[in-house]
């Protein structure tokens, strides 16, 4: 929100710093002598609201532009005149003040043969608010960059200009003090509030006081109104400005601690019970009729109104007249009782306690040995205490201590002793109370090939890929699963195999894809026609030509179920998917025609009858027989379309038992398992 007011606004530029001589665009301040020479720099200045745009047009509380400063100069402090008319600091008047305002600043070098090369552009917002004055106004320092290399320091104060206040409000409140016909005021400091002269009140201040309507001569005195002040007309015994009462009582003219009120013109004292006469100057002796008994002193009434007897030692009372109970505040200890006497207590002692309170055991409890197991006794008053050896407990020490409650024995049998105790450890621990796993793996029979795992009281040997064995002293015969098909010669290697298909009539990994011979023109003679099957060839006789009589195909001239059609006075074999040729006497490849779609990959297959057919492995965003479909995830409404990713990961596992399904070892030691992990995902079923 903006409040309308004066703002002044110092805006000094301190320094400025270039030290690459380098340009907005990267070049060089004087680029036919390289980036040594300084620039020639010139400044254009624009202040703007808070947060407005970095149009240096757009300035609403006004535009500068310093001449040239310096020849030739990338550091150096700014002067005092920015020009012949501008002055630094810049001070800037703005009327409407909000949270702050903007300033603007490019950055020329200066060039009176070319037009000038900027060197770089500042804008930044400030975020103050207006102090009182400019004597007391916070100077803030700012290090502005832009986006070029230089460095411009500004020192900006922010303050209200004079005459105006309210610094919380943008110095909205406008007063100027007056003394005249117009009012009689000064202005507060902080929020220029109108601050009437002493005598005068009103908005403005205009208007004259009559002091006397406040009645501030006291006593019913007359008051005489004055300008800015009044007089009072006082009677006898008052005096002062406003006939203030004189205090009679001032010279403290009551004896004996008598209580002086002061009244008009005159003083009355309130005396104390022994006392009287119009200053309490006569005593009064309450001791006339001998009140206090027992050979008590009387001392008179004290200041409580209450007769003062000092009583005799053994009485006590008002007037002495009660004999004293020195058995309050007396404890005599160990059951005794205490007896009142006259100025004397006597304390009567239980059996086996004597002195002045039955503080004194005068018996033995040691005496009939009490503590058992060799335990010390210490007599005490009244009683005794045993100091148990080591491993004894209760108080005659007669109870043996349980050195094995709690169990301290972590992973064994605890066995307790007089004072101590002792562990049997499980096997494959050790310790004084079995809490080390003793490493078995110190002493193994792991082969190279392996790393041995310690368990408890067994250890386990982790094989190398390849090797199996409780020892992993045995190589995994990779071929043994016989993975090479169609007759492939597997040779096993080290966590791997190879099949050779040499002279099979397949290739492939594992052998699996049947070479189509025919596809060398060559391999028949050219009065055979080749027929490619599972890993062989076939050359069969040719056909003889049919002899084409129009208007009529014979059914015997297409082969595999081939259909003939008459076309211009010809026929032709429409074949199916199993065959192609002229007649349709060749099978057909079945990956061929590039079925699987999405970059799946074909794979050819024979079945047990014979068959040859395909199947298409998938990227792993597709399904479907030749992968057309898009991988969907499901949800209550149906699949929903689009693609998703899964990820799934196996993060760790745990089987401490080192037990099968069927609760047996995994090896004779039971030790731990060769895990591995199959693996399957589907669709979501609820």
């Amino acid at each position: 929100m903006q409040s309308h007011g004066r703002v002044k606004v110092s805006f000094e530029l301190v320094d400025f710093e270039n030290t690459g001589h380098i340009e907005l665009d990267g070049g060089c301040c004087d680029s036919f002598i390289g980036c040594g020479s300084s620039c020639d720099n010139r400044f254009n200045l624009c202040f703007d609201v808070y947060g407005g745009n970095n149009d240096m047009t757009d300035c609403a509380y006004g535009n500068f532009q310093t001449d040239r400063l310096y020849e030739n100069n990338d550091d150096f402090s700014f002067p005092s005149a920015l020009t012949s008319k501008l002055v630094n600091p810049i001070v800037l008047t703005v009327n409407s003040w909000s949270i702050g305002f903007k300033s603007k600043i490019e950055v020329w070098d200066y060039d009176p043969s070319n037009a000038d090369d900027k060197i770089d552009y500042y804008g930044y917002n400030y975020p103050y608010s207006p102090d009182r004055t400019s004597a007391s106004a916070t100077e803030h320092t700012v290090t502005q960059n832009g986006a070029g290399t230089s460095l411009t320091r500004v020192a900006v104060k922010v303050y209200c200009d004079v005459h105006y206040y309210g610094t919380s409000s943008g110095c909205s409140t406008y007063c100027l003090a007056r003394d005249n016909i117009e009012g009689h005021y000064d202005c507060n400091d902080i929020t220029g509030a109108r601050v009437c002269h002493p005598g005068w009140q009103g908005s403005y201040c205009s208007m004259e006081i009559n002091e006397c309507d406040s009645g501030p001569c006291q006593f019913n005195a007359v008051c005489t109104d004055l300008l800015a002040n009044y007089r009072c007309n006082c009677p006898d015994g008052t005096r002062g400005k406003n006939c203030d009462d004189i205090d009679e009582c001032s010279s403290e003219p009551c004896e004996h601690g008598g209580t002086c009120e002061n009244e008009l013109n005159h003083y009355r004292c309130d005396c104390p019970r022994r006392y009287s006469g119009a200053n309490c100057e006569f005593e009064i002796d309450f001791c006339n009729s001998d009140p206090c008994q027992n050979g008590a002193t009387c001392l008179g009434e004290n200041d409580n109104h209450v007769l003062d007897c000092v009583c005799a030692l053994g009485y006590t009372g008002v007037f002495c007249d009660a004999d004293f109970n020195e058995c309050i505040g007396v404890d005599c200890l160990n059951y005794g009782t205490c007896q009142d006497g006259v100025n004397e207590f006597t304390c009567n002692c239980t059996e086996g306690y004597g002195g002045t309170y039955c503080e004194l055991d005068i018996r033995d409890e040691c005496a009939s040995k009490p503590c058992k197991n060799d335990a010390a006794c210490v007599d005490k008053v009244g009683g005794y205490v045993c100091v148990c050896r080591a491993g004894f407990q209760s108080g005659n020490c007669e109870e043996d201590v349980n050195e094995c409650d709690p169990d301290p024995c972590s992973y064994g049998n605890c066995t307790d002793q007089v004072g101590q105790y002792t562990c049997d450890c499980w096997p494959g621990y050790s310790g004084e109370n079995c809490t080390v796993n003793i490493d078995e793996c110190v002493d193994n029979m792991c082969q190279k090939h392996s790393t041995c795992q310690d368990g408890v009281n067994n250890y386990t040997c982790i094989c190398m890929s390849g090797y199996t064995g409780v020892y992993c002293d045995t190589e995994i015969d990779e071929c043994s699963s016989s993975p090479c098909q169609n007759g492939g010669r597997c040779e096993d290697s080290l966590n791997s195999f190879t099949c050779q298909c040499v002279s099979t009539g397949y290739r492939g990994l594992l052998c699996e894809i049947d070479i189509d011979e025919c596809q060398d023109e060559q391999v028949c003679p050219s009065n055979k026609i080749c027929a490619n099957v599972n890993g062989k060839y076939d050359c069969n006789d040719k056909p003889p030509e049919p002899t084409p009589i129009p208007g009529l195909c014979r059914t015997s001239v297409c082969y595999n179920e081939g259909t003939c059609q008459i076309i211009n006075g010809s026929y032709q074999c429409v074949c199916t998917d199993d065959f192609s040729g002229e007649l349709c006497e060749t099978p057909t490849e079945p990956c061929s025609s590039s079925p699987c779609q999405n970059d799946g990959s074909c794979h050819v297959v024979t079945a047990g009858d014979g068959s040859v057919y395909y199947i298409c492995q998938c990227p792993e965003d597709y399904v479907g027989t030749n992968c057309e479909l898009l991988s969907a995830p499901q949800t209550e409404a149906g699949p929903i379309q689009g693609r998703v990713k899964v990820s799934f990961e196996l993060s760790d596992f745990e089987n401490t038992g080192h037990k099968k399904l069927d609760g047996d070892c995994c090896d004779f030691l039971c030790g731990s398992c060769d895990n591995r992990f199959n693996l399957c995902f589907d669709a979501y079923s609820g």
